[in-house]
C-alpha cells in the first residue's frame, strides 16, 4: 500500500501544470473601428479585443488580453501603410503599436495618468510624421518615430476644458476635429 501511495504520489508530482497556456474568450461581433494595412489585411477594433482578416485566403488572427493587449475593450485603430504599424487604443487609454508582424508595444502613459477621470481613445489621425489621437478629454500629439507624447490639447478653442474628441480629419492645412 505504501509503494503504492508513493507511486501516484510520484506520478502527481510530474504531471505539469502550466499558468502561461491560458485561452480568453470574448465577443469580437462589435467592430467600433477597421483599418487596412500594406497587405490588405482588415483589423477591426472591436468591444472583446483585435481581429485581423485577411480576404486573400479567409484567415483570420485575433488578439486578446492574455497574448497582447493591457484591455480588450477596443474602441480605435488605425493602420500606417508606410510604417507598415497599426495603432490601437482602447476604453481605458491602453495604447498599442503593432508592426504588421504581430510585434506588440504597449504604452501605458495614457493609461496612467492621473489628471484625467475618462481616458477614452476615440481615434487617430497621422498627417506626416505626427499622430494624432482623438481622446475623451481632447487631443494627443505623439511622435511615432521617437514614440513619444508632444503635446496635450485639453482646450480647443471656446469649448469646455477636456472636451472629448470623437474624430479627426484633415481639410486643406487644417485639423478638425468633432
Amino acid at each position: 500500500l505504501a509503494i503504492l501511495l508513493m507511486s501516484a504520489a510520484s506520478l502527481c508530482a510530474q504531471t505539469s501544470f502550466v499558468l502561461g497556456d491560458w485561452i480568453a474568450y470574448s465577443s469580437m461581433r462589435t467592430v467600433r473601428s477597421a483599418s487596412v494595412d500594406s497587405r490588405d489585411r482588415i483589423w477591426c477594433a472591436t468591444s472583446g479585443g483585435v481581429s485581423v482578416i485577411n480576404p486573400a485566403d479567409g484567415t483570420t488572427r485575433e488578439f486578446r488580453n492574455v497574448d497582447a493587449l493591457l484591455n480588450i475593450d477596443v474602441t480605435a485603430i488605425h493602420c500606417d501603410p508606410v510604417a507598415k504599424v497599426v495603432y490601437i487604443g482602447s476604453f481605458d487609454g491602453s495604447f498599442a503599436i503593432v508592426t504588421e508582424d504581430f510585434e506588440w508595444t504597449n504604452i501605458t502613459d495614457i493609461r496612467r495618468a492621473s489628471a484625467y477621470q475618462r481616458k477614452q481613445i476615440n481615434d487617430f489621425h497621422l498627417i506626416d510624421s505626427t499622430l494624432f489621437i482623438a481622446t475623451d478629454f481632447g487631443i494627443l500629439n505623439f511622435d511615432p518615430v521617437r514614440r513619444v507624447f508632444r503635446e496635450t490639447i485639453d482646450r480647443i478653442g471656446t469649448l469646455q476644458e477636456k472636451t472629448p474628441i470623437n474624430a479627426l480629419v484633415t481639410f486643406r492645412d487644417t485639423l478638425w476635429a468633432a
